[in-house]
């Protein structure tokens, strides 16, 4: 099955346009009368018929849905931008097969990355979204200072990703069924002020392994980990 993507529906009338309108007419040569799928990225599949073709953009009427339940537990990854966006890029589309339910991406004091393109990093969730056949699309949330973004955390289990003698092993860490928030740190790794922080509000020191990750790589083990310890 081939998916495609619109958040623009009323009633039982989905709009396609730009880049997803040309997939259906040029790749897979839909026309009207054709039925495809298609999710709202909300969490529910549809069924639709393609009513009218324009110029900028198609008209499907709605024959079927199916709701689906939002992946759980939900998992909340924060990660420090690399240098090197395609690094992260890679990490949001695999991030996004796996199921993470949403991802924040903070500044940390030693990042080297100041910005991020927001909008690009959304169009390649969504298309690993469809790529593996989900109907949630995470939510991306922009960049954010790690001192602003640390307090504002209200998940059951809290994590830090860091390089202490007193962590927890990824099992010794995890907490089965709990909604969990792990923060992963730039390359240059957190500050000791920064893990304070985060500790002193309500965060737990976790350790991946005896390897040194690179920030992209952590982030994708942590939410295998995550997927793995729940399936089990």
């Amino acid at each position: 099955m081939v998916l495609f993507f619109t958040n623009s529906i009323k009633k039982d009338i989905a709009t396609f346009e730009n880049e997803e309108m040309r997939h259906i007419q040029n790749a897979l040569r839909k026309a009207t009368g054709d039925n495809i799928h298609f999710t709202d990225g909300n969490g529910t599949f549809y069924t639709g018929e393609i009513l009218s073709v324009k110029k900028k953009s198609m008209e499907v009427r709605i024959l079927s849905k199916n709701e689906k339940e939002p992946i759980s537990p939900y998992l909340h990854i924060a990660v420090a931008p690399t240098k090197n966006m395609d690094r992260i890029e890679w990490f949001v589309e695999k991030a996004t097969e796996l199921g993470v339910n949403e991802i924040s991406f903070i500044q940390c004091k030693q990042s080297e990355r100041k910005h991020i393109k927001l909008d690009r990093l959304n169009r390649i969730a969504i298309a690993a979204m469809k790529q593996s056949l989900k109907a949630y699309q995470p939510k991306l949330n922009n960049l954010i200072s790690f001192e602003e973004w640390v307090g504002a955390q209200s998940s059951s289990s809290l994590l830090i990703a860091c390089l202490q003698e007193d962590t927890l092993s990824f099992k010794e860490a995890f907490k089965e069924s709990a909604s969990t928030c792990i923060c992963i740190g730039p390359e240059g790794g957190f500050r000791e002020e920064e893990i304070n922080l985060a500790l002193g509000n309500g965060f737990k020191a976790l350790s991946l392994g005896d390897f040194r990750l690179r920030t992209e790589t952590a982030a994708l083990t942590s939410v295998s980990n995550f997927r793995l310890l729940n399936e089990e």
